[in-house]
């Protein structure tokens, strides 16, 4: 299934679509006539959000290189004026440990155990 953003009327610019289908998201920045590609179209339902950028800081990683920890206060002024302020803390991770995936079974597992 494709759902195609045709047009869009007050819009930011440099703003993110986002369109979930079941749980399946697709989000990219908006590009007009782009389709949004999904698996499959057998739900009743989807969800559309947009984002936009409200501010951003670069942050150098030279301290957590050295020391292998690192705790940052992050702050800027957003486009529109207001102060926005992040707690950061960065540690290292075990390059060994897998990233662990939601554990949900496929409908071949789950026919199996049946």
């Amino acid at each position: 299934m494709d759902i195609v953003v045709t047009d869009a009327k007050g819009l930011p610019p440099k703003s993110y679509v986002s369109i979930r289908v079941g749980e399946t998201r697709r989000q990219a920045l908006y590009k007009k006539d782009e389709p949004f590609r999904f698996p499959t179209a057998n739900h009743e339902t989807f969800k559309v959000d947009v984002f936009t950028q409200v501010g951003g800081k670069q942050i150098s990683l030279t301290n957590f290189k050295e020391k292998g920890i690192q705790e940052d206060k992050v702050s800027f002024m957003t486009d529109n004026k207001d102060a926005v302020s992040l707690d950061l803390k960065i540690t290292a991770s075990d390059p060994n440990q897998k990233f662990k995936k939601a554990e949900r079974a496929t409908r071949h597992q789950a026919a199996l155990s049946a």
